[in-house]
């Protein structure tokens, strides 16, 4: 797990890559559409090497068959400092070079991984550690499956605006390892610095604000901190994410965390759909290129989207019981809908751009669905046994059922009712397209109902809201129900 957060605000002006990369290669796809009506944009997801240290091949067989079935273009594998993480990242791309693409997957393009390098824990002081660094990195690049954006090698980074190799800086170090691979990488780092002086620095091919996942502060989501990077010439990758919490303490096996007691961002406001939403709603021409889902596997920071799996870096006490289906299956509909150049579909809208499907190929486009998710106790309930104390920033988490009902477009003419039992009975009336909810919670169970013409088609249950806890929890349980066509 890795945790920085800050924010800058500031404007800049939209960005075109040229149609040759500087080793003079054609670029393999233009800014327009691609074969098959598709935008020239790509989805992948944050995956953490770090807690696969028991993984089997068929783990990695498993993983990236799900990420495909997902709808992602690809995973960034973050690499740290361990050497068996290294191997780990060989093995995933030894797996996919043998893993043909699933039929039902969205993607646009073969499913590719890529390497961001973790280095707020790789050491990047001397010239040694550059090398040691650039060895590594050379290996990947050259790997099949690894990403290209328009006819380069994507490398990425979690930070390292500090880092000095010596004295070479990354302008140098990059420069080293274009001699090596013979060829100039897309350098796509996440540095957490003011925008404009990321997109100031000549080494930077493409901007990615990590920290822009989030709210700055106890606010609604929204693209203000994106401003400057969608008006550069620089490409973009945009980040989403469905939760932002984690709950270490200063002692015990992972006291090395202390620095990160436990910081809940404002994420109960239906962050995850709402970010996508602003996303797809964006001008073509003020868009981001790569939207990457932070992230597939970090259970330490609460916003996995996969199922769980491997190691965990201590963070069992938050993570055990709490499914994040719903955001795996939301971000395969989001995708779609984003890599089409489509907009967000809110309910009422028409389906002038394609209707409300589930999935643009075909499979599962008629089925109605239900995503709900919510912490499991209310944020003023005081702990009885947690050494850890109230999480920081714990007023800013809102007490609320968040729903989202997807009704595809041919079901436009019936009429649909949601009703909602936690302490009393709320009732809404859904519409064709993308419904979204809060409703605020009490202690007690959680169930619905949804109606079509009067008649009850889905009934489901989740996870009940605590009335008091020995460990305060500002995950959330996720649950996804469906009407099969």
């Amino acid at each position: 797990m890795h945790s920085l957060k800050s924010t800058w605000r500031s404007v800049s002006n939209k960005h075109k890559l040229p149609d040759f990369d500087s080793a003079g290669h054609e670029a393999t796809q233009g800014d327009g559409e691609q074969d098959g009506g598709r935008l020239d944009r790509l989805v992948v997801a944050h995956f953490m090497l770090g807690n696969t240290y028991p993984f089997t091949e068929q783990d990695w067989e498993d993983t990236l068959g799900l990420a495909m079935d997902t709808g992602l273009d690809g995973l960034a594998l973050n690499l740290g400092p361990e050497e068996w993480q290294y191997t780990q990242a060989l093995s995933a791309f030894s797996v996919l070079s043998r893993l043909r693409p699933r039929s039902s997957t969205s993607a646009s393009a073969p499913f590719s991984l890529f390497l961001s390098m973790d280095m707020n824990v790789l050491p990047c002081s001397t010239e040694a550690d550059g090398q040691a660094l650039r060895d590594k990195a050379s290996r990947l690049l050259k790997e099949e499956r690894y990403l290209h954006w328009k006819g380069r090698r994507v490398l990425s980074t979690f930070g390292g605006q500090g880092a000095s190799f010596g004295g070479a800086g990354w302008g140098g170090w990059l420069r080293s390892l274009k001699q090596e691979l013979g060829e100039k990488v897309m350098f796509w780092p996440a540095f957490f610095l003011p925008p404009e002086t990321i997109l100031s620095l000549p080494y930077v091919d493409g901007a990615f604000a990590w920290n822009n996942a989030w709210p700055s502060g106890d606010a609604p989501i929204d693209t203000q901190e994106d401003e400057p990077f969608l008006r550069s010439e620089k490409p973009y990758m945009a980040a989403v994410s469905p939760v932002f919490s984690t709950h270490y303490g200063a002692e015990g096996a992972w006291a090395f965390n202390k620095w990160v007691t436990s910081c809940p961002d404002r994420s109960d406001d239906l962050l995850y759909p709402t970010r996508w939403q602003q996303l797809l709603d964006l001008p073509r021409d003020a868009s981001p290129e790569i939207i990457q889902v932070i992230s597939w596997n970090d259970f330490g920071e609460s916003h996995y989207i996969a199922p769980i799996r491997g190691a965990q870096p201590g963070s069992e006490a938050w993570t055990e019981g709490m499914e994040h289906e719903a955001f795996r299956e939301m971000t395969r509909w989001f995708a779609n809908r984003w890599r089409r150049g489509a907009t967000s579909a809110h309910a009422g809208q028409g389906a002038a751009d394609g209707s409300a499907e589930f999935d643009v190929d075909g499979e599962n486009r008629d089925e109605v669905r239900v995503w709900g998710w919510w912490r499991t106790h209310p944020s003023d309930v005081v702990a009885s046994d947690d050494p850890v104390g109230r999480p920081t920033h714990a007023e800013w988490a809102r007490d609320l059922l968040n729903f989202v009902i997807l009704i595809p477009h041919n079901h436009s003419q019936s009429r649909h009712s949601f009703r909602v039992h936690n302490g009393n009975k709320h009732e809404m009336q859904v519409n064709a397209g993308l419904n979204t909810f809060t409703i605020p919670f009490v202690p007690g169970s959680v169930s619905f109902e949804l109606a079509e013409q009067g008649q009850v088609v889905l009934r489901g249950e989740g996870r009940a809201i605590e009335r008091s806890v020995q460990k305060y929890n500002f995950n959330f349980w996720s649950g996804s129900w469906r009407v099969e066509a």
